[in-house]
């Protein structure tokens, strides 16, 4: 959206203004690392919203001072859904893919499935999200398991849909944290 400076007047000038779900990791300068990203135009977009909603807490942590709102800054922690299970996943059938890594492929993340790869021997496979959705449900049918990148010293959340996807089709989950639900990003705030 802060890419798109037409996208951003249409939201600011709702009549009843407009609430943010922050579901990415913010920090405040940048958005995932990503250079040139319009860090004043998303900050001017959760400054004008009512209120914001994240189930990070160190995004709740970095927002609550920082942004005055009328509602506020909301911790908003994640649940689990039965939607999250899908039929079109099946486990039935002895997996004959390599393990699965699915999402964006950034700093380290790309160093820890080079290294996995180069150095530990092991088949990996990346999916970017190109491609039609029945194509991951395939991969996570037929893979030995998912492989989760999420937690680094780069990053200071992690992201459950993978790992939920994963979990409620029976599909393992191999990761190098040492404990995934510990982390602080699962945590309630303090």
């Amino acid at each position: 959206l802060s890419w798109n400076q037409q996208a951003v007047a249409a939201l600011q000038s709702l009549e009843h203004g407009y609430s943010v779900f922050e579901v990415e990791e913010y920090c405040g300068g940048h958005l995932h690392r990503r250079d040139g990203w319009p860090a004043d135009v998303y900050n001017e977009i959760l400054r004008n919203s009512e209120f914001i909603a994240t189930p990070y807490v160190a995004n709740y942590r970095e927002m609550k001072d920082k942004f005055q709102l009328p509602r506020g800054v909301q911790y908003t922690p994640w649940g689990f859904h039965e939607t999250f299970r899908n039929p079109r996943i099946s486990r039935s059938s002895a997996p004959d893919q390599p393990l699965l890594f699915f999402g964006m492929i950034k700093g380290q993340r790309e160093e820890k499935i080079k290294y996995l790869k180069d150095t530990q021997g092991l088949q990996i496979e990346v999916w970017d999200g190109k491609g039609p959705q029945e194509l991951l449900n395939y991969k996570l049918c037929k893979c030995l398991g998912l492989l989760h990148l999420n937690h680094s010293s780069e990053q200071q959340i992690i992201n459950p849909f993978r790992l939920m996807r994963a979990i409620a089709n029976g599909v393992p989950v191999v990761t190098g944290a040492t404990s995934v639900i510990e982390s602080d990003s699962w945590a309630e705030p303090s």
